[in-house]
């Protein structure tokens, strides 16, 4: 499955580091547009072949960029990614998987659960289970803009709709005994179940580096939990009573929280790790969020 478009930092976000100014970038995201089409490459006659166009009215995935493919047996697998709305006028990040027979030539969407937003992340196939890793997502709540950067290794098992965790060692720590927060990084499998990944980025390509080495030879010795439901997609669910009781909780708690920042011992030190959560949420972990 083929797409184009920016990405953090380039022409389809307004990250730190991007060098276009505002009104340049939001032509650039008008311009340009995913696709949904699936091509295959012949390696022996260097030949494209178009398997696949893109057609309204459902019964196929949307066009989309920044996902993650990969094939198993005869069916080529994709999962999130981006899609532009046109009702919005804005990038939407997507949690579907879906499934393409390559012989058949037919879409089939398989209804993971929990649904999972992601985009610029990896995915590899360890026999019939898939195998995914970080991602970066970004959504609006009623604080703002918020953005996400995964350090989770997720799987898929075949005839399981579920998916599940790694359980990271006790005492791990991102980055470090993991290839931790990143996205838009490369990961592949070899023939003895072996995962590795490099690259990408975390706010720049300085922030992540090194070759890293996962044994999954044998999947069934790998703990594993239920992958819980991402915390922000309750949000989304709210109906607008809802929504206005928690406002007013959280203008009450905020104010609570300033007159004790002002007033009370340590507030000093309060104020300050409040402002360094602020000033790092753009791309920040979420933990840190």
């Amino acid at each position: 499955a083929t797409g184009d478009g920016g990405g953090p930092g380039g022409s389809g976000n307004l990250g730190r580091d991007d060098r276009w100014g505002r009104e340049q970038q939001l032509k650039e995201q008008r311009r340009l547009r995913p696709l949904g089409d699936v091509w295959s490459y012949d390696v022996t006659k260097k030949t494209f072949e178009l398997l696949w166009q893109f057609k309204e009215g459902g019964g196929c995935p949307l066009p989309r960029l920044s996902h993650a493919a990969t094939v198993v047996n005869d069916t080529l697998v994709i999962s999130g990614g981006r899609t532009w709305d046109r009702d919005l006028g804005t990038w939407m990040v997507l949690n579907d998987v879906w499934e393409f027979d390559l012989l058949n030539k037919k879409w089939r969407e398989r209804l993971m659960e929990p649904r999972l937003p992601r985009n610029y992340h990896s995915m590899v196939a360890k026999g019939d289970d898939l195998i995914m890793y970080g991602g970066y997502q970004s959504f609006k709540s009623i604080t703002g803009n918020m953005e996400l950067v995964y350090s989770d290794t997720l799987v898929a098992k075949a005839n399981d709709d579920n998916w599940y965790k790694i359980l990271p060692p006790p005492n791990a720590i991102p980055g470090f005994n993991d290839p931790g927060f990143r996205f838009q990084h490369t990961a592949a499998m070899d023939p003895t179940g072996n995962m590795f990944m490099w690259g990408g980025r975390y706010r720049s390509t300085r922030d992540v580096g090194g070759l890293w080495h996962l044994d999954l030879s044998d999947l069934s010795q790998v703990s594993l939990f239920l992958a819980p439901p991402e915390h922000y997609e309750g949000y989304y669910g709210l109906q607008p009573i809802h929504v206005t009781i928690m406002f007013m909780t959280m203008t009450i708690f905020l104010a609570l929280f300033l007159g004790l920042s002002r007033h009370g011992p340590g507030g000093r030190r309060r104020t300050r790790i409040f402002r360094r959560a602020a000033e790092a949420r753009p791309g920040a972990p979420q933990e840190v969020i």
